[in-house]
């Protein structure tokens, strides 16, 4: 069995030439139309050598697709080789770091993230001049770089290179994120409201998922404004109508099942049988 994910194509094609079964591990929400369309016209040449259709639903997603994203959360139906899991989420620790410290116990606790990746594009600036508007104890987490020379820091505002994410979302009224899939699922299974400001990627997609969901807030390019981010997270953090829709998710992910019965699917595929 090969076992690859949606970006990696050349496995794909690998698997179906040698006669080998295909799982296919999603991060987040399926990839677009277009972008599978623009991969299909690349891989024209090598799809019709080994006989395939071109657009088959086989290249894309194999004969075993784990999905992460809730049901809820799609906008099409999934293909048939599409089986939902549950994101991991790493045992609580008992060891709280310091800059933990109370977090959320006297108002609302907010976690701000731009991942790993996208911290040097991120609306640092805009999201702290919000946060400090807001009568909220945050934390924000800045990756390796930190936070860019000047940008001033709130006193009701905590600042750390990494906390362990677990720990934060237990504590967290909201998370305003740049709706990586990692951020936006983790959130998404702890039935934390979120404010979603996407910066590339699949982030825009991620984020519009969430808000039609309506566990989210969703802040546009146009729209990245302390004011703005800071209506946002005031919505988020208080709106009933979000935090409802935000448990009934966590409820719908924690019903999916986990890795070790994706696990067993893999093996079946790797035994010549169908999962089951």
């Amino acid at each position: 069995v090969i076992l690859r994910e949606p970006a990696e194509l050349s496995s794909a094609l690998v698997g179906h030439r040698a006669g080998l079964p295909v799982a296919t591990v999603g991060f987040g929400g399926f990839v677009p139309a277009p972008a599978l369309r623009m991969a299909d016209e690349a891989l024209a040449v090598h799809v019709d050598a080994i006989g395939l259709a071109r657009g088959s639903e086989d290249l894309h997603f194999g004969a075993l697709y784990l999905h992460p994203m809730p049901a809820s959360m799609d906008d099409t139906a999934p293909p048939a080789a599409v089986r939902r899991i549950r994101p991991p989420r790493a045992p609580l620790t008992s060891d709280v770091p310091a800059v933990l410290a109370g977090f959320g116990a006297d108002r609302p606790g907010v976690y701000g993230t731009f991942g790993t990746e996208f911290g040097a594009m991120a609306p640092w600036a805009e999201l702290l001049d919000a946060l400090g508007a807001l009568d909220v104890d945050a934390l924000v987490t800045t990756g390796a770089a930190g936070l860019p020379p000047g940008v001033a820091v709130p006193a009701n505002v905590r600042v750390a290179p990494f906390v362990d994410q677990a720990l934060v979302l237990d504590r967290a009224a909201a998370v305003v994120s740049h709706a990586g899939s990692g951020s936006l699922l983790g959130a998404a299974a702890a039935g934390v409201p979120q404010v979603c400001i996407p910066l590339g990627a699949d982030q825009f997609e991620n984020a519009a998922a969430a808000a039609r969901r309506g566990i989210a807030v969703r802040v546009d390019p146009a729209d990245r404004r302390p004011d703005a981010i800071a209506a946002a997270v005031r919505t988020a953090s208080t709106d009933q109508a979000i935090r409802a829709a935000a448990h009934a998710v966590a409820a719908e992910i924690q019903a999916s099942p986990d890795a070790t019965e994706a696990a067993r699917w893999i093996e079946d595929l790797a035994g010549g049988r169908a999962p089951t």
